[in-house]
């Protein structure tokens, strides 16, 4: 985070009264497990003392938005709200947890950031052939030419209960109280095309389409952890992000009125535009 960067997002944040998300993949950026003290870990300690944030891990969101469902979930679920937790801390003592959060996580909750980081990592490495044979085993059943069923089977990726449920369809000693629940999610969704609900997963599965089967963008490492915080933005006011991306979701606006509510803007060139949602939250790209 630069430091001009981080100057103009602290004044976009107390003009326009939002609060910053921070998401667990942009804490693993941070993370290191030897503790040292920078410019880029100042900067943010900086803002983040001074602008209220929430703090939210991605599989939060397609666990609760799977449990919703067919509902659409409409709260942002968040692991930390700073207002709480800062609000009777001092200058020095927030500080010290800002430090020590974005260096180890925080201590008695399952918070982990070198747990996050692990498994994080070790799943980045495998996503250009994970998404390859995702495009593969579509092209293979024929999916690919209905954009309909290739986002419904991207989106289903994500609802671990309801695809332990479909593996349990023929065993019926194991049909407990949750496979009913999650089985009959599953014939909804199959039967009414309908897994849009989810919005945040939804809206990775919209980018995938567009940026990889549309554009055939080449595949990297770095687009999982960029899907993965798409999930977020259907739950934000503003999204702040690179020119080429703010591309890419405007181009997806256009078709699928269902994110019409968010402003996606260049991080180059926001700071003049004011939100006018009634949400509180904004979510800015790492720079």
């Amino acid at each position: 985070m630069t430091r001009n960067y981080s100057n103009q997002l602290e004044k976009y944040l107390t003009q326009n009264k939002l609060h910053i998300i921070i998401s667990s993949l942009q804490l693993i950026e941070y993370y290191s497990p030897i503790i040292q003290q920078d410019d880029r870990t100042n900067r943010a300690i900086q803002l983040l003392t001074k602008c209220p944030f929430v703090i939210i891990s991605q599989e939060d969101i397609f666990s609760k938005e799977e449990e919703a469902y067919p509902n659409i979930l409409t709260v942002l679920p968040y692991k930390l709200e700073s207002v709480k937790v800062m609000s009777h801390l001092d200058t020095e003592e927030r500080n010290t947890l800002l430090f020590q959060m974005l260096h180890e996580g925080i201590s008695g909750t399952d918070f982990d950031l070198k747990r996050w980081a692990t498994d994080y990592n070790e799943s980045k490495l495998d996503w250009p052939k994970c998404a390859k044979a995702i495009i593969q085993d579509a092209e293979a059943k024929n999916t690919i030419k209905s954009k309909a069923k290739f986002l419904q089977s991207l989106d289903l990726r994500f609802c671990k209960r309801i695809l332990d449920a479909s593996e349990k369809l023929d065993d019926t000693s194991k049909h407990d109280a949750q496979f009913k629940r999650y089985s009959k999610k599953l014939a909804n969704m199959l039967g009414r095309m309908d897994t849009w609900r989810m919005r945040g997963i939804h809206l990775s599965s919209l980018i995938f389409w567009h940026d990889y089967v549309v554009s055939n963008k080449k595949i990297k490492e770095s687009d999982q952890g960029d899907l993965f915080h798409s999930m977020i933005f259907p739950y934000c006011s503003v999204v702040i992000t690179d020119n080429s991306k703010v591309d890419c979701l405007e181009n997806i606006q256009r078709k699928e009125y269902r994110y019409k509510e968010v402003q996606f803007l260049n991080m180059y060139d926001y700071s003049t535009v004011i939100s006018t949602s009634t949400k509180r939250y904004l979510f800015a790209a790492p720079q």
